[in-house]
């Protein structure tokens, strides 16, 4: 059996590594892809051997032979080779509720993932209320037209989180955990990015309040931040743009962003708390009210809505008289499916995807509607009134092209 994992994206790489390194045991030949130009050296520090990847623009993936699986990112808008099983994997975990989120919208935000893929991999436990077809179905029925289709079926499996297996490993062998403190914020460019407008304010906040510490300003990747030139003479201040970050997480005491997914990774992978700082969009982590100055205890740090919050959060962390270690792996068990063990669970399943038999798969039917929609209208199903994300913005331009060639619904 060859396995092709996609590692489209820097941010990725944590996720597939795990996954390889588990597959590397059980499938006859395993692929990591990434994109031509991407520094791999790192990733072949990490046990990656140098024959075993291969670089490729994402239009070419059909020339890709002898494939029998391919894995790549649920967000992946490229055309997925026909000629194999494809799984795709819910690249972060998600922030709304404190992890505890239903997924039956997704179909609808990314309909891509009915074009693409066979399966459906998702990193949390689903509250059985959420686990049935009907949800999932009720969103998308009707919107693929038959002759594009990838299946008449998804199967969508709990699977979990591998990158916090990985990390977990890398944790438990370091010598001290107190020389760092992370500040990751989440891509400037999207809904919820606060770096550019705070970000300059927070890392002051850090090198005030954590005067023995060096703060390590890790951007999303492509992100130019104008302000870290403020602080480039300050030498307990450190730029990370390494593909990992691993260098400097290793001896963290601290991760601090306004809503990336990393922080909580090396919450769940270290059982060290984050903070998390949004000062606009104060109702994406958990939707608490109550006064903006309050500090609001998650089950893997804390969220707060304002600076004299984000101090106050700081100081709660400074009297360690919380047993966070107990607490972050207690809420971890509770919401992660196969926490701590998903990448076994996940190349497992890998392996045997041919098969179709999982009793822990839930199928959600793709089959068209008996109604003939056209364009407008499965744009007017997708979108509900709003402008089109870029995932249905890609899928809506599909199905204009498939309209255009005669194929009309």
């Amino acid at each position: 059996m060859k396995v092709v994992l996609n590692v489209n994206a820097t941010p990725r790489i944590l996720t597939y590594i795990p996954l390889y390194l588990r597959l590397k045991k059980i499938a006859d030949e395993v692929v990591l892809l990434f994109p031509p130009g991407t520094d791999v050296s790192e990733v072949i520090s990490l046990g990656v051997g140098e024959n075993d990847i291969l670089f490729l623009e994402s239009d070419r993936l059909s020339e890709i032979k002898g494939l029998d699986v391919f894995v790549s990112a649920e967000s992946t808008m490229s055309s997925i080779p026909n000629n194999c099983v494809a799984i795709g994997l819910i690249h972060s975990l998600p922030l709304k509720g404190e992890l505890n989120f239903d997924y039956s919208t997704v179909l609808r935000l990314k309909p891509n993932i009915l074009l693409n893929f066979d399966y459906l991999i998702l990193p949390i436990r689903q509250e059985d209320e959420f686990w049935c077809p009907h949800r999932y179905e009720r969103h998308v029925r009707g919107v693929v037209p038959d002759r594009m289709k990838r299946s008449s079926r998804l199967g969508i499996l709990q699977g979990g989180y591998p990158k916090i297996d990985f990390l977990k490993n890398q944790f438990a062998q370091r010598k001290s955990c107190g020389k760092y403190i992370i500040y990751s914020p989440t891509n400037a460019n999207i809904s919820g990015g606060e770096v550019l407008k705070y970000g300059e304010l927070i890392i002051s906040v850090l090198l005030n309040e954590f005067p023995d510490k060096t703060v390590v300003f890790r951007p999303y990747p492509g992100n130019l931040i104008p302000f870290i030139s403020s602080f480039k003479e300050n030498s307990r201040f450190i730029i990370d743009n390494s593909e990992t970050g691993l260098k400097y997480q290793k001896d963290a005491f601290l991760t601090v962003t306004d809503n990336s997914s990393s922080s909580i990774t090396f919450s769940f992978s270290s059982l060290i708390p984050s903070i998390f700082v949004e000062l606009e969009k104060s109702s994406l982590i958990n939707g608490a009210g109550g006064e903006v100055d309050s500090v609001h205890k998650l089950g893997f740090g804390f969220h707060v809505r304002s600076i004299s919050g984000f101090t106050a959060a700081l100081k709660e962390l400074k009297s360690q008289k919380d047993d966070w270690p107990s607490i972050i792996n207690d809420f971890g068990a509770k919401r992660l499916a196969n926490f701590q063990c998903a990448s076994e669970a996940i190349a497992d399943f890998i392996v045997d995807s041919k098969r179709n038999e999982n009793p822990k798969l839930l199928w959600v039917s793709s089959e068209p509607s008996k109604i003939e929609y056209n364009a407008e209208k499965i744009q007017e199903i997708l979108c509900k009134g709003k402008a089109p994300n870029r995932w249905q913005a890609d899928f809506m331009k599909k199905i204009k092209e498939y309209h255009c060639k005669g194929e009309i619904l």
